[in-house]
Parts: structure tokens; sequence; C-alpha cells
């Protein structure tokens, strides 16, 4: 069980911009087609999607796993790790992906919904299922199609996906095992200059897991938490 302190520091931490950099890094290959925005503001008031990721032509096709539902629209709601996904969460995206085709003068085939959480959404499921009569269709570890709904809709469960198929995704969180940090900070070390490994980094490396990344900077002997992240400009 997390103490109270442990539970307040993660609490703290700011996990939307690491959401944001690690779908950017998820669909990298793809970066020349897409538009990712951060924090929708949907009216003039706080109604915020926390990413929005748009297909610059219609008609491209994403092979990316948990991005094969993609349409021209396709709205992320992500939730942090001791946050969890609610019968509430469902209705406010609903109502934003609609207030967007208004907004936007679209129709409703061109928007798709994703959850992504680290639980796994139980009574969410269990909802959809009774309430609505939706088929969930578990395709593939950690990626749950909602099926009979107006719109495509998923749920991501981060610590089912596969490291191999999701890397980015499946470290997004509080209790990395050593061997995933000493992979994260191997891959990242390279690509330290891009703003959104940067931001990545500093979310789910420096605060999120500060002691184990600590402890294996301190194995790796040869690096320093300046020299991995080579964050001079900061």
């Amino acid at each position: 069980m997390p103490t109270n302190e442990s539970s307040k520091k993660s609490t703290a931490i700011q996990w939307h911009p690491a959401s944001f950099s690690a779908v950017q890094l998820e669909l990298e290959d793809y970066k020349k087609d897409l538009e990712f925005i951060a924090e929708y503001e949907l009216s003039l008031k706080p109604l915020i999607i926390d990413i929005l990721v748009v297909k610059k032509k219609k008609d491209i096709v994403i092979k990316k796993n948990f991005a094969k539902i993609f349409r021209k629209v396709n709205i992320i709601e992500y939730k942090s790790p001791k946050d969890y996904l609610s019968v509430q969460d469902f209705y406010k995206v609903l109502s934003y992906a609609n207030l967007y085709i208004v907004k936007n003068n679209l129709d409703f085939e061109d928007i798709t919904i994703t959850f992504i959480e680290n639980r796994h959404p139980q009574k969410f499921l269990k909802h959809l299922r009774d309430k609505h009569k939706y088929v969930v269709d578990n395709e593939q570890n950690g990626i749950y199609k909602i099926l009979g709904g107006m719109f495509p809709i998923q749920i991501i469960e981060i610590s089912k996906l596969s490291v191999k198929d999701n890397f980015w995704l499946s470290n997004l969180r509080d209790d990395i095992d050593k061997a995933n940090i000493s992979s994260l900070i191997d891959t990242i070390a390279p690509r330290s200059k891009e703003e959104i490994v940067k931001m990545y980094a500093d979310v789910v490396l420096i605060k999120a897991n500060p002691k184990s990344f600590e402890e294996i900077i301190d194995m790796k002997s040869k690096l320093t938490i300046e020299e991995v992240l080579k964050r001079t400009d900061k």
C-alpha cells in the first residue's frame, strides 16, 4: 500500500504532458500525416479534450495497434495512474464528441473516442454491457473495442500493453521496474534533445519513478541524470 506521502507526490505529478508525448511517440511514423493537439478547448468555458489527434488526410491508414480505429478526428481521454475511468467520464467525453461535431460542422462518422488508463475498468465495462448492451471485444491485450455505439470507442489498459508493441504508453506509469527503467534510459538518451522526449522523461523518470531512476543511473556509473536527459537548456 502506498504511503500518504507517496500518494500525495504521485497526485501532484502532471501526467497529461507525458501522455501527450507518449501518444505522439507511439505514432511518430505517421507524424507527417497527423496533427496532435493537447487540451483542445471546446468553448470559452473550461471544456477541454485531453488529446486530439487529427488526420491531415482523411484516407491515411494507420497500422499502429491502438490507432487502427482512428478516423478523421480522434478524441483521447487520459487518466493518470492514481485516477480511474468512471461512468461519468464516459458521458462527459460523449458530450465532448457531440460538441466537437457541432462546432466544426462534421459528421458523427468522422469521430472516434479512446480512453487510456492504468487500471482494469471493470465497473465501466459492466455499465456499458448492462446499461447500453454494448459488446466488449478484447482483441488484443490491453485494448478493448466497444461495439454498438454511435462512435467507434476503445479503452486502452496501460498495465496490459506489451512493451514491444507500445513502448511509450506501456511505461506511462509510476511503478516501473528497474529493467524497464534501464531500457527507457537507453532509448531516451540518444533522443534527449527532442522536446516531446524530454517532456516524457521529466514526468516518467524524474517525477514518477525517481528512486528506481537514480538507482539505475548509479549502476550505469558513467551517466548522470543531467547527461541522460541533456537538459542543459533548462
